[in-house]
């Protein structure tokens, strides 16, 4: 196990259950959430999102969400909203939480 490293993982990763525990088990993880609008955005001009060129991508996010966003949720010790903010907002917020100790509260901004 590695210390002091922030490890990214793609929406799928929580589909696995044993990435779930492995991740919960090992770490401190916090849930980005991003509402389903906010990701049509962000994504609309990719063309790196083979999961969004099939079919409409509104609906492909909707399904994708309705899927991982329970699997996430379970195993967050911290979940930050994103939609609409910059990085530096979301970052100082989750250090602030995290030197506080409210990580394990699971709290949602």
């Amino acid at each position: 196990m590695l210390d002091g490293i922030v490890l990214a993982t793609g929406g799928g990763a929580a589909e696995d259950p044993d990435t779930r525990h492995l991740l919960s088990a090992n770490g401190t993880v916090i849930y980005l959430y991003t509402g389903i609008e906010e990701q049509q955005r962000r994504t609309s001009k990719s063309r790196n999102r083979p999961l969004l060129n099939n079919g409409d991508p509104a609906e492909v996010l909707e399904r994708l969400m309705h899927s991982r966003d329970p699997q996430f949720r379970e195993i967050a010790d911290l979940i930050v909203t994103t939609d609409g903010r910059q990085v530096a907002a979301v970052t100082q917020e989750i250090q602030k939480k995290l030197a506080a100790g409210s990580a394990g509260d699971v709290a949602d901004s």
